[in-house]
């Protein structure tokens, strides 16, 4: 399943006990519930990547943000449409700037915005948080080094050398 059709209202897909659960799961999302069942959503890839990502957002809103990260760990299947695959790439992004790793997040926000409006709001939110945060870091170090040059210019000509 890569979410390029409409869901059948019978068959094998609406009797999977795995896809049954994820629809319950994600009506009320529980984080331990969602991560025992990701390895029974392998087969079906798109509903895979949505409770990775809801999962990913549960952890992150309980202040957990190196698990959630654990969770988006691996890449989304290729042959997904491209909002989910930016969404995964937004929300790791965020994690990683989170726990102070921007390097790691700039590669992952680079290329156009996706096509859809809660991707590419959510996309450009995180585009938005990294130059801002480059531009703070950017502004310490100006001040760091403009310390330093007062502190170096003060000892030259202090009384006491």
């Amino acid at each position: 399943s890569l979410g390029r059709a409409e869901e059948a209202a019978s068959g094998p897909r609406r009797e999977d006990a795995a896809l049954a659960r994820y629809r319950e799961l994600r009506a009320r999302p529980e984080a331990g519930a969602l991560l025992a069942l990701l390895p029974a959503l392998k087969p079906y890839p798109l509903e895979q990547a949505e409770a990775r990502l809801l999962l990913a957002g549960l952890l992150w809103r309980a202040f957990r943000p190196p698990e959630a990260l654990a969770v988006l760990a691996e890449p989304p299947h290729p042959g997904l449409p491209p909002d989910p695959v930016l969404e995964h790439r937004s929300l790791k992004a965020g994690l990683l700037m989170d726990l102070g790793r921007h390097a790691e997040a700039e590669p992952l926000l680079e290329g156009p915005l996706p096509e859809g409006l809660e991707a590419r709001a959510r996309f450009g939110a995180a585009r938005l948080r990294l130059l801002r945060a480059q531009l703070l870091l950017e502004r310490a170090e100006e001040r760091r080094v403009g310390q330093e040059g007062r502190e170096t210019r003060r000892s030259r000509w202090s009384p006491h050398h």
